[in-house]
């Protein structure tokens, strides 16, 4: 019940946005530090980094947004 909360609360999704968001970052700059030749774009790469975060979003409020929500 207490995650369910953290995930309907705006402070709590702006903060665990913010922490992922700098997790994908610090991730990629190892990765990049590992691997110093040019990035090779793929397109399923590029598909995913488009179209992941709406898909993403989706899901969560498929999940979260509808639920207990009283008919007026």
């Amino acid at each position: 019940m207490r995650f369910q909360f953290l995930l309907t609360s705006k402070l709590p999704v702006m903060a665990v946005t913010w922490a992922l968001a700098l997790l994908l970052s610090f991730g990629l700059r190892l990765w990049g530090f590992e691997h110093p030749a040019p990035f090779v774009i793929r397109p399923f790469l590029v598909l995913i980094l488009l179209f992941g975060p709406s898909i993403a979003l989706g899901f969560w409020v498929m999940a979260f947004g509808f639920r207990n929500k009283p008919i007026d």
